[in-house]
């Protein structure tokens, strides 16, 4: 869809170029820009997530060995310092956060 598109809606105000141009991006993009954000509040929720003091890294079964190591002698207070380990993978730290919210969740 275009800009001059939107007459069949019942718009047919003239606008600049610019303005129908930028109309067009933010239409054809705008799924895609929000799921960045969406994505961008859930990083920095993870962020901000406390890691308990007493967990116990080696026990957590799908954990890598390498990571597990890491961990216990890093000891970061959060899931973003975390991150920031090198060797630490991506399927680590989702390890991490869901035995953290599986933790911290409230027994039903």
């Amino acid at each position: 869809m275009s800009y001059p598109d939107l007459a069949r809606f019942g718009h047919t105000r003239p606008a600049p170029e610019r303005v129908a141009e930028q109309v067009e991006i933010d239409c054809k993009y705008e799924t895609y820009l929000e799921r960045h954000r969406h994505d961008q509040e859930r990083r920095r929720k993870w962020e901000a997530m406390a890691i308990p003091g007493a967990l116990a890294y080696h026990e957590l079964p799908s954990l890598s060995r390498e990571a597990a190591d890491k961990l216990s002698r890093y000891r970061p207070a959060t899931v973003g310092q975390s991150a920031r380990i090198p060797g630490l993978t991506a399927s680590d730290l989702a390890v991490l956060t869901c035995q953290i919210l599986r933790h911290s969740a409230p027994a039903v």
